[in-house]
């Protein structure tokens, strides 16, 4: 850490500010909101600032400022979110229904909770392997 180098919450904004444009700058609260916690939703900190880098460039220049101005960050890439995904509402449905209508014929079937959630869960991870498969494929 560099102790001679001290920005204020001020000029360390404008220094962001000269590395990306307004629109990939999220500085206002409603744009922070999402950005306040993953799946530990029970602790919440909202950053002070969001950063949309679209090249290595932008990366390499933003965490060489937050090193120079001793400005803890954290990295969060895209794929999958502990706090959900990128699908759409009709696959969600779909799989809502396809998850209950799997849980009440393994009841009707008399068959033990804990296999339940393992035949669940078996279901669950061949999805995700299609999807992923499906993914690659195109």
């Amino acid at each position: 850490i560099n102790r001679n180098f001290v920005l204020d919450a001020q000029s360390f904004m404008a220094a962001l500010g000269k590395i990306f444009p307004k629109e990939r700058l999220l500085t206002q609260k409603v744009e922070l909101l999402p950005y306040e916690s993953d799946a530990l939703t029970a602790f919440r900190a909202r950053p002070s600032a969001v950063v949309l880098p679209e090249s290595a460039e932008e990366v390499i220049e933003t965490v060489r400022l937050c090193h120079k101005a001793a400005v803890p960050f954290v990295a969060r890439g895209s794929g999958t979110s502990l706090s959900g995904g990128t699908g759409g509402v009709v696959g969600t449905l779909i799989g809502v229904l396809i998850i209950g209508v799997l849980r009440n014929g393994l009841n009707l079937l008399s068959v033990s909770p804990f296999l339940q959630a393992v035949v669940i869960g078996l279901v669950i991870v061949l999805a995700v392997a299609a999807e992923t498969f499906k993914h690659r494929k195109s």
